[in-house]
């Protein structure tokens, strides 16, 4: 089996689909929820600060950043997932 994101530009639908279903369970586990209010917290954010968020998948992080008051920009390599994390 290929690794899906190596090829992520030009993977199918339904393979994107279950990416981003995966990625959005693995995001809702309380363990990674713990881990992102965590790091999180050690950083200084104000309102109106810029974030650019390389690889944002389907946007966990993007929308915990969202609630900071700062302007997050998800960004990803496959226009499919990032319509998924808009």
């Amino acid at each position: 089996m290929s690794d899906i994101y190596v090829h992520i530009t030009s993977a199918e639908t339904g393979a994107l689909e279950n990416l981003a279903r995966v990625l959005e369970l693995r995001a809702d586990d309380p363990q990674q929820i713990a881990m992102r209010t965590s790091y999180q917290s050690e950083i200084e954010l104000y309102s109106g600060a810029i974030i650019l968020e390389v690889g944002c998948g389907t946007g966990p992080v993007s929308r915990a950043l969202a609630t900071s008051g700062a302007l997050d920009l998800p960004f990803a390599t496959s226009a499919a997932m990032a319509t998924m994390a808009s």
